[in-house]
């Protein structure tokens, strides 16, 4: 916080929140994920060229915010004469293309925070939006991306997080993993940053890259979960690599020389590392469209 307000009340709130307002109500939206193509997975959709500004339960303004009232919302905070502590603060698909990142701090001056998500969806991230998450590094921080920002150079640049997730935010387009995941050694690479929990698309195409990533968080000195979507040609050919076989009356046995287990809980084992892989469709429903894939876990717990 600035010196200079120290005198000034704290309130306490439980969130700030600071973002595009939605284009549909939540019975809309499920009306429409409904209605849409198999396959399908509706993404929410937001009125970008608004801003709603939200501490606690009370708007900073009655209305959502054009661009050029931006300047009026900072003037309303800055006359409210208090600092402000909030649970956590939320920044939801702003478009820093018209609502200047460096406003959005002005709106934020004095205020101070537990946790932090970045919502994020566009072309590209806003360097300031990043510099703003390695200032704050000492927080639990959040980020949630479209998967068309993945960036490998600005990924590797960000400190340690409490979770990285690249999302469905505008709806299943194919394998989304051959189109804009990772590469193979860059997804190590990153699974070597040790973030809390990581959701991002790979484009995996050597079932030896998945036995590295679980070697890496085995030997984990933290928490670390890995998430990612395979295909069942890949999991065939892994399950293959380590000698796992399905075994007659139920259950499984896995290569003595692998260095795998099967645990109590029927998942596989390696050192610290706990590995389970779920079947999944493209949809909720079965249907005509519907993809199968598996989702992955790698989980090291202290």
């Amino acid at each position: 916080l600035d010196p200079s307000s120290s005198e000034l009340p704290v309130v306490e709130v439980e969130s700030i929140i600071i973002g595009s307002p939605d284009l549909h109500t939540a019975e809309q939206r499920r009306d429409m994920d409904m209605s849409s193509p198999p396959g399908f997975n509706y993404a929410r959709e937001r009125n970008e060229e608004r801003l709603e500004v939200r501490f606690g339960k009370a708007l900073i303004l009655k209305h959502p915010l054009k661009s050029e009232e931006l300047n009026e919302a900072i003037q309303m905070r800055k006359q409210l004469l208090t600092r402000f502590h909030a649970t956590q603060l939320h920044l939801s698909m702003i478009n820093c293309s018209l609502f200047r990142f460096e406003k959005i701090q002005e709106i934020l001056e004095d205020c101070d925070f537990d946790e932090f998500i970045a919502t994020i969806r566009g072309s590209k991230t806003d360097p300031r939006l990043l510099e703003f998450i390695r200032r704050h590094d000492g927080k639990t921080i959040t980020l949630e991306m479209e998967d068309s920002l993945l960036d490998t150079p600005t990924l590797l640049a960000l400190p340690r997080l409490s979770s990285i997730r690249a999302t469905w935010l505008s709806g299943f387009r194919g394998i989304w993993e051959h189109e804009t995941g990772l590469p193979e050694q860059d997804f190590l690479e990153l699974v070597r940053r040790r973030h809390e929990q990581m959701l991002i698309p790979v484009k995996i195409e050597d079932e030896r890259v998945l036995l590295e990533a679980v070697k890496i968080v085995s030997q984990s000195d933290t928490n670390q979960t890995v998430i990612l979507r395979i295909l069942p040609p890949l999991r065939k050919r892994f399950n293959s690599l380590i000698g796992l076989k399905e075994v007659e009356g139920g259950g499984w046995n896995v290569g003595k020389s692998s260095g795998f287990t099967v645990n109590e809980q029927g998942s596989l084992q390696y050192g610290n590392a706990r590995v389970s892989m779920r079947y999944a469709l493209t949809r909720r429903f079965y249907g005509p469209g519907s993809m199968p894939h598996y989702f992955v876990h790698i989980v090291r717990e202290l």
